[in-house]
């Protein structure tokens, strides 16, 4: 009856998403992988990727790499296919 007790005031983390690094700073000419990881959720993990400038390697994957062309600020952001209200954006 305890662990029936433990386990009744338990609930399960909602689903999200997280890309790794949070975040970096490139100059020109740089760039970095970035990994998507769909947590806590039995959708299928596919991701699509877009970004505010910069080149993105792909625009679907679980990994992508940017590349900075030119100074300034720019963001990603990855979005899960099968749910688009779980979505990530980094600068």
């Amino acid at each position: 009856l305890l662990v029936f007790s433990l386990l009744a005031g338990c609930t399960e983390p909602s689903p999200r998403l997280t890309i790794s690094p949070n975040g970096a700073v490139l100059v020109p000419g740089e760039s970095i992988s970035l990994t998507a990881t769909l947590l806590y959720s039995s959708l299928t993990t596919d991701i699509a990727w877009t970004s505010t400038g910069g080149v993105l390697s792909a625009t679907t994957g679980t990994t992508v790499t940017f590349r900075v062309e030119q100074e300034g600020t720019y963001s990603v952001t990855a979005t899960a296919l099968a749910d688009p209200t779980l979505s990530r954006t980094i600068q």
